[in-house]
């Protein structure tokens, strides 16, 4: 046993160790000032009885610090490995970063973050795909190895992924359909130079029952943000996100059952384009593809086979809300397009408008506010240049295809800068031309580019309450986070606010139009002092109040 496990296995006898706090085991990256290779792997796994349970749950890292790893992380039990937030306008509060470990200098990384056979939840931690020599990784961050797995990123980064990020190659029998959510994060060039197909998911045929992505941007990325590959979505939504700068198309499905897809800017999205040959192959009626791509259900369609019968329902009963997103192309981008002789659709296609257009048949889709208008973004400098350089090289036209990732650092490292990560960024995705805000009333796109996070609300499941219901928090009394959970048998508007026992405001958790479902939100109250607490929610005529008690 090396020392670094010694050194645990000892720390982990002990309540009264600094590194051990209730449920949660503290994580060092160096030791003496010297950096202690695969430590994170090394504690999860000495974690754990003879049985093979995790013995905690929760992995802390420390802010700035440098976690390296040669081996995939095995995640068995559920584990949150969590730091406490970066500030992305402050140097000396950057995240910790989890980097795979260059075997040499002239060969691709190939690498697994995470085999993921249980829940996992990542919080506040920078994963770096460029290796310590240079060399990218071509690999994925999580590759899910078990059936109905949760997995929960909220404020990560994610720079220079090889390929997919989140993949679910199995279908198991027992397979009811895992959960991906990531809120307040930030993908950026999650690139594989000659291989445009490197999404942010990729999924196979295993069923997917919810897909949330809230408050996070995707930039100057291959491939496509969503690749199913004859996975089915039960539920996703798209909200509050900034897309810039991909090559491909952004959700690759077009038959959704029940989606929200509202407050977003897509801006360069499809900057490939799309040949004749290329729109026959991915759509059914060789239309372009466009953001929005919808068709009918593959059960629903003439000559059907009966066996689609059980995956699939009436054609009225789907639910897609579309609302309050811009998007544009820069003039270069239209230009290659014209050119060149490609496609890149519109907002949406013929096809996907008519069916919007037809209430009878489609009474569950709607659509308003979607703009064409350029953000003017507050710093993408070069960006757009870097972009078409490479789609130029990769439909043969000139160059090589080689990164074409955005940094401002290639001065001050000019041998290894993709090694080094640039904090703060330089980059700026504030926008100040859009005539349209939010149907929250925010600026649309990420809100942490004007300072904002936004809450963990989640849909928690796919079928739709009877009716609408405040539930009693839980764990209550509490220390210092809880869970409210609330139902909704129709789309409302919601606000769900704490009070203080004088009546004042003292967080508001949800001001926002869901869709109906079942809903819950983990409240924080480190900043609050004990005592009793209201909580209250407004959905349409719906109104009801309970108490909490938060105990230090």
């Amino acid at each position: 046993m090396n020392r670094v496990l010694i050194f645990l296995s000892v720390l982990l006898l002990s309540y009264g160790s600094t590194y051990f706090a209730q449920d949660t085991v503290y994580v060092p990256w160096q030791e003496n000032g010297v950096l202690i290779e695969n430590t994170l792997i090394d504690y999860i796994v000495a974690d754990t009885n003879a049985a093979g349970e995790q013995l905690h749950q929760v992995y802390k890292l420390e802010r700035g610090g440098s976690y390296l790893i040669d081996r995939t992380i095995a995640v068995n039990n559920p584990i949150e490995i969590v730091c406490d937030p970066a500030d992305r306008t402050d140097a000396n509060a950057a995240p910790p970063v989890v980097r795979i470990k260059s075997l040499d200098a002239s060969t691709p990384a190939a690498g697994l973050f995470f085999s993921v056979g249980a829940d996992l939840t990542v919080k506040n931690i920078y994963f770096a795909g460029m290796g310590t020599q240079d060399v990218w990784m071509d690999g994925n961050w999580a590759s899910v190895t078990a059936p109905n797995i949760k997995i929960y990123t909220d404020g990560c980064y994610f720079d220079y992924m090889g390929w997919s990020i989140i993949t679910n190659f199995t279908n198991f029998p027992e397979d009811e359909g895992s959960d991906y959510i990531i809120i307040n994060s930030y993908i950026k060039n999650n690139q594989n130079p000659g291989d445009p197909n490197s999404p942010f998911w990729y999924l196979g045929t295993a069923p997917v029952d919810t897909i949330i992505a809230k408050n996070t941007t995707y930039f100057q990325s291959h491939g496509y943000f969503i690749q199913p590959v004859g996975a089915p979505i039960n539920y996703l939504e798209i909200d509050h996100c900034t897309f810039v700068n991909n090559l491909e198309m952004n959700v690759l499905h077009s038959r959704l059952t029940n989606a929200k897809i509202t407050n977003n800017i897509y801006y360069n999205t499809q900057a490939a384009g799309q040949s004749d040959e290329e729109n026959a192959d991915k759509d059914a009626d060789g239309l372009d593809w466009s953001i929005v791509n919808v068709d009918t259900l593959l059960g629903n369609e003439a000559g059907a086979s009966d066996s689609l019968a059980s995956v699939t329902m009436p054609e009225a009963d789907r639910k897609i809300e579309v609302h309050n997103n811009a998007w544009f192309r820069s003039a270069d981008i239209v230009a290659y397009h014209e050119d060149n002789g490609l496609h890149a659709g519109l907002f949406m296609n013929d096809r996907t408008q008519a069916f919007f257009d037809n209430n009878a048949e489609w009474p569950g889709l709607n659509e308003s506010n979607n703009v064409n208008e350029e953000p003017v973004f507050g710093n993408i400098a070069g960006a757009n240049e870097l972009q078409l350089g490479y789609v130029r090289a990769y439909r043969g036209i000139e160059g090589s295809q080689e990164f074409w990732g955005f940094e401002s650092d290639t001065d001050e490292y000019p041998d290894l800068f993709r090694v080094f990560v640039e904090w703060p960024f330089s980059e700026d995705l504030s926008h100040t031309g859009l005539s349209i805000t939010g149907t929250d009333g925010e600026p649309l796109g990420d809100l942490q580019w004007v300072g904002k996070t936004i809450t963990d609300v989640e849909e928690s499941s796919s079928e739709i309450p009877a009716a609408y219901a405040l539930e009693q928090n839980y764990p209550n009394p509490f220390n210092p986070s809880t869970t409210i959970k609330f139902n909704l048998p129709e789309a409302s508007v919601v606000r769900l606010s704490v009070y203080n026992i004088l009546g004042q405001e003292v967080a508001q958790l949800v001001n926002d139009e869901l869709t109906a479902g079942s809903y819950q939100y983990a409240f924080d109250a480190t900043n609050l002092s004990s005592g009793v607490y209201i909580y209250s929610i407004h959905a349409n005529n719906f109104v009801q109040t309970r108490k909490m008690m938060l105990l230090k």
